[in-house]
């Protein structure tokens, strides 16, 4: 198995290559190398209408798609899938997430992916009750500055909870 470093190392220099030879095919499809012809075919009829700075994003996407083991393509399917049922604005934020996440540095990401695990090995149970204490915590130093609303929100956030719950826990 690759280690991490030789995967980056490869995708890497995936990536330069299809920088430097990208512009080279940005005419002709067919110029295209065979795995990455085999990934686009979709856009073959109307690769030449496509401008060369798309084109290019779609070489360096098939580049790094063709890199991937049938694992991680299962896992990027089912998460564009996911993706594509969101509403307009539920992509907008997930977008804003993924490029904050882009943003932060190596000890935080590795910081938050440990916390990620350890939030993936709780029981369905457990982990709604984490919700349910964030969702508490946070609306009670929300709702302590505006009272007047406290007893409403209070009771629409446990419908909507107890709504997205699974029968079982419920």
């Amino acid at each position: 198995m690759m280690s991490k470093y030789m995967m980056r190392l490869l995708l890497l220099s995936v990536f330069v290559m299809t920088i430097l030879v990208g512009p080279a095919y940005a005419d002709s499809f067919n110029a295209l190398p065979k795995d990455v012809q085999k990934t686009l075919r979709n856009f073959q009829g109307r690769w030449a209408d496509i401008p060369e700075k798309r084109q290019m994003k779609l070489i360096k996407g098939a580049t790094r798609w063709n890199a991937l083991s049938v694992d991680q393509r299962s896992k990027a399917k089912s998460r564009f899938n996911k993706f594509k049922t969101l509403s307009k604005d539920q992509r907008k934020q997930a977008m804003k997430r993924m490029e904050y996440y882009r943003g932060l540095s190596h000890k935080k990401k590795q910081v938050l992916r440990k916390n990620y695990k350890r939030y993936k090995t709780l029981s369905d149970k457990q982990k709604w009750n984490l919700r349910d204490r964030f969702f508490d915590r946070k609306n009670k130093k929300r709702l302590h500055e505006m009272p007047q609303i406290r007893e409403r929100n209070r009771s629409e956030i446990h419908k909507k909870n107890d709504q997205m719950r699974p029968p079982r826990d419920r």
